[in-house]
């Protein structure tokens, strides 16, 4: 009886493991095939000197794509940013080059058992509907590699062909005065806006000084020209706790893209002003 209860066992664990992996193979490609793709991600990073890139494209309505492109060079450094509107296409583009190579199978797959010390890694991540699929490499086979490609030489395809937008203009910053931007050490308290992409302006506290401050999470955003609120919250009871030397990052969700010009921000007593504009080449 103990015998027989022992193989019943046995055949209950290979049915559930056998489940599960069914679904998660079989499951994951049912979905991706049924589903829109929502949104491809492509990000680098990792290596000595502290650079990143960053290339994303989602849908932003029902006619358009938003392809945002994020670089820095160095540790410490602010992206910049620069985006496009595209046909909505690009995302039946992407995904089938997705479906045609069965890259649902690669889901946190393991490409290979090479090591760069101090190397940069670049990691895919799909977004559909109710599943999500991604992996990461320092280095991709070229069997690989050059499915990817299809997909990258797409996007920057659908980049020379798409429509640039207005972003936030950043100013040309020293080795020291990025470095200082994160560490402040100028005997001020100070607000800076360091990123706007995706509809989401980011800004930062900066306290330079000996001594602890605190920040209300309220802010303001109007055009510089007029009292025209675009944006705002009310204070609440949650602060900010700025230590000496230190910094603190906070990031608003826009409603619609900011037009060409000149910004106030007002966020916990402090202000500053920024510019959106077209970047220079």
């Amino acid at each position: 009886m103990k015998k027989k209860l022992i193989v019943i066992a046995a055949l209950s664990a290979v049915l559930i493991l056998s489940g599960t992996v069914y679904l998660l193979m079989f499951g994951r490609n049912s979905a991706v095939k049924k589903e829109k793709l929502i949104s491809f991600r492509r990000e680098t990073g990792g290596d000595m000197q502290g650079s990143s890139s960053r290339i994303c494209v989602s849908r932003y309505d029902d006619t358009r794509a938003l392809i945002t492109v994020s670089q820095a060079e160095w540790h410490y450094e602010d992206p910049q940013v620069t985006e496009y509107f595209t046909d909505v296409f690009i995302m039946d583009e992407i995904r089938e080059v997705f479906l045609r190579y069965r890259m649902q199978n690669w889901d946190g797959k393991k490409f290979t058992n090479m090591f760069v010390a101090d190397g940069a890694s670049t990691a895919y991540d799909f977004d559909f509907e109710t599943t999500d699929v991604s992996f990461s490499s320092q280095i991709y086979p070229e069997q690989y590699a050059e499915k990817l490609e299809e997909i990258n030489s797409l996007v920057r395809r659908r980049i020379a062909e798409g429509e640039r937008l207005p972003g936030l203009i950043l100013p040309e910053l020293s080795e020291e005065e990025r470095m200082s931007a994160h560490k402040p050490n100028d005997g001020k308290l100070s607000l800076h806006v360091y990123e706007y992409s995706r509809n989401q302006l980011s800004y930062r506290f900066a306290n330079g000084t000996d001594e602890a401050f605190s920040a209300g999470r309220d802010y303001k955003l109007h055009k510089a020209d007029n009292d025209e609120m675009i944006a705002e919250a009310q204070p609440g009871s949650y602060t900010y706790t700025l230590y000496a030397h230190s910094t603190a990052e906070s990031t608003i969700s826009l409603e619609q893209r900011l037009e060409p010009g000149t910004y106030v921000l007002e966020a916990g007593g402090l202000s500053c002003t920024f510019e959106i504009g077209m970047h220079k080449d």
